[in-house]
């Protein structure tokens, strides 16, 4: 855990009692969580002692916790942002009754577990949703064999189709082969080939899509659009989570055709709820 840290928009949204505040506040960064160890959080006893159901205690810095805490030398926390915090609230419905934020400081803020989750919101989602018109080819990043079959499938399959030159379909190759291992090694969840004859000429794009993250939580590079490699962050419509979508396509020549495309892809990014 950072030392020192301290959630600034949280402690706002306490010192007003803020619901909706404190909710954006869980959403967009951290809250110190107390731990029994590395994997699991602690409970304290709630309105029946030492009988459940208990009470979750959260903090806006480390400072608060160890306010809360000062004798306890088994003190330890972790950091947690909002997919870890419903998580542990929806699996623990029935063993926590009420979450208080800041126990032992002057902005302590009791609420229902339901409330609670509420406030957090549903688990942001983002789907790749294609332009029509152009041959797309989907990779299911979830499996590491099916993925390489797909891979290998198309490159023996369609890549002759559209790269007509034999010379250049290893080149080409490669290039499907590097966005994949690009993808998988930045954690995407989404990855999908462009390819086909676009006026008279072998087309391809690969772009990968990242799970949302809490918006601002990342500083992003500076970013180019001269090479034939390069990411975009997109934002949710109400800028409280963004996705990183990763492109490439195969020689600078195809800039003219690709990069309208990776614009026209994310124009139609579909922002909702996981089912």
């Amino acid at each position: 855990m950072n030392d020192g840290y301290r959630n600034r928009a949280l402690e706002a949204a306490l010192a007003s009692a803020d619901v909706a505040g404190i909710g954006a506040a869980l959403r967009t960064g951290q809250v110190v969580v107390p731990q029994l160890d590395e994997a699991r959080i602690r409970v304290f006893p709630g309105d029946r002692g030492n009988q459940p159901p208990y009470e979750a205690m959260l903090f806006s810095s480390e400072e608060a916790l160890e306010t809360f805490l000062a004798e306890d030398t088994r003190r330890r926390a972790q950091l947690r942002g909002a997919d870890a915090l419903r998580e542990f609230l929806s699996a623990n419905l029935e063993e926590i009754a009420h979450v208080t934020f800041d126990p032992a400081g002057p902005n302590r803020f009791r609420a229902g577990i339901k409330d609670v989750l509420k406030t957090l919101g549903p688990k942001p989602h983002v789907d790749l949703r294609l332009p029509k018109a152009q041959e797309w080819y989907v990779v299911d990043m979830s499996d590491e064999d099916v993925r390489d079959y797909q891979l290998a499938d198309l490159a023996a399959k369609v890549l002759p189709k559209v790269q007509r030159s034999k010379s250049e379909q290893p080149e080409w190759a490669q290039w499907m082969t590097t966005a994949k291992e690009t993808a998988v090694d930045q954690g995407a969840a989404f990855l999908a080939y462009w390819l086909q004859r676009a006026a008279r000429r072998p087309m391809g794009l690969a772009v990968a899509l990242n799970r949302p993250s809490p918006f601002g939580q990342v500083r992003h590079p500076m970013q180019t659009e001269m090479t034939t490699v390069g990411e975009r962050w997109v934002a949710s419509p109400d800028r409280l989570y963004e996705s990183r979508l990763t492109y490439s396509f195969p020689r600078r020549d195809l800039a003219e055709l690709a990069l309208p495309t990776v614009d026209l892809v994310i124009a139609t990014l579909s922002w909702g709820d996981e089912a």
